[in-house]
């Protein structure tokens, strides 16, 4: 999907609409997709995980591998 009825990926975000013309550089592309997955982890709340955040959920998992840390 693209131009003004492009969906965002946090609504509210980002006020205004974005140039299609300017591709965005790689590293900058990175930085934006690594702030949502943070975001979605743990921020965002999900009626799938009974209001959890997915970290929550994944971090409550008995069956998940032990971390490494």
């Amino acid at each position: 999907m693209r131009g003004a009825d492009a969906l965002r990926l946090r609504p509210g975000a980002r006020p205004g609409r974005v140039d299609e013309a300017t591709a965005l550089p790689f590293a900058e592309f990175v930085r934006l997709l690594l702030e949502w997955i943070t975001w979605w982890n743990t921020e965002h709340s999900s009626q799938a995980l009974e209001g959890r955040r997915p970290l929550e959920a994944w971090r409550a998992d008995s069956t998940r591998p032990p971390s490494r840390t």
